[in-house]
């Protein structure tokens, strides 16, 4: 995604997921950035305000990445209380990932149980009781969907 365009890429999520709080941010990589994985991942967040998770990033197929992102947007973190269609959200995840290349990684915080993609656990990165999401890499590019939410 072109960093121009994610403002109002963040504008209509936040109006569409009216719950909680909501991350959605890309960046280029730079040549300056730390060199492993986890370390570009914490110094993402980190221009956010979140917290870094060093070795605790957990990698995910796209597969997974994409029913975490879609279970995220569709339902509150604390009650699975409903707040947009699948089909806005997975419009959403592809408007984001657009411009990233097709090998791409996905990394996130949090495991999931069954088929409904129910929260088991995570290692937090926000001041939230519950927050969860997807950053993912593609070229040089790394994007972010995260929310945040309290009971």
């Amino acid at each position: 995604m072109n960093p121009t365009r994610i403002a109002p890429l963040a504008v209509r999520l936040r109006s569409a997921r009216t719950a909680g709080e909501v991350y959605v941010a890309t960046r280029s990589e730079d040549a300056a950035a730390p060199v492993g994985l986890p370390e570009k991942l914490d110094a993402f967040t980190a221009t956010l305000g979140l917290q870094p998770l060093a070795h605790a990033w957990r990698e995910i197929e796209e597969i997974t990445a994409r029913a975490i992102l879609r279970r995220i947007l569709t339902k509150d973190l604390p009650h699975g209380r409903r707040l947009m269609t699948t089909r806005t959200a997975a419009g959403f995840v592809d408007e984001l990932w657009a411009a990233l290349p097709l090998a791409r990684r996905h990394f996130t915080n949090a495991t999931f149980t069954g088929r409904a993609m129910q929260l088991a656990g995570w290692n937090p990165i926000s001041t939230a009781k519950y927050d969860t999401g997807v950053v993912s890499s593609g070229g040089a590019v790394l994007t972010l969907l995260w929310t945040a939410d309290n009971d």
